[in-house]
């Protein structure tokens, strides 16, 4: 399964989700990672949709990179 989460190499999801912030570029590419038909594996997609729902919820703010 490990080779499955290269993704998550590549992202700091796990950095989002303890950060609390996302930048825009960041946000988008989750958009596009998500809605692309790439290899996710199940846990970075788990995540991402984690992200999503802290989004909506506002734990998790969009800022803009310094």
């Amino acid at each position: 399964m490990s080779d499955q989460s290269s993704n998550n190499s590549q992202f700091p999801l796990e950095q989002i989700l303890k950060t609390g912030r996302v930048t825009r570029r960041e946000h988008f590419q989750l958009v596009s990672l998500f809605l692309s038909d790439l290899a996710v594996s199940d846990r970075d997609r788990k995540q991402i949709n984690q992200i999503f729902d802290n989004l909506q919820m506002g734990k998790i703010h969009s800022i803009e990179p310094e």
